[in-house]
């Protein structure tokens, strides 16, 4: 997955989200805590349950070290 700062959308002091051939990552700091990266994928799955149609969570890995979340691309 490749990373660059052309491909990326925001830059918030704890994550920065790009927009990658695999859909939109979320990378988080280290210091984030581990269980809100695995929170906020909770939740995006449930509104998902819903049947809300929604951008889809397709995984949740790290990325050089740092909890990502890889969400699908939608125009």
């Amino acid at each position: 997955m490749k990373l660059e700062n052309g491909n990326l959308i925001v830059k918030r002091p704890y994550k920065e989200v790009y927009k990658t051939e695999d859909g939109i990552v979320k990378v988080f700091e280290p210091t984030h805590p581990k269980s809100a990266v695995f929170n906020e994928a909770l939740n995006t799955v449930r509104v998902e349950e819903t049947g809300l149609e929604i951008p889809k969570l397709k995984e949740v890995v790290q990325i050089d070290g740092k909890w990502s979340l890889v969400i699908e691309y939608k125009d």
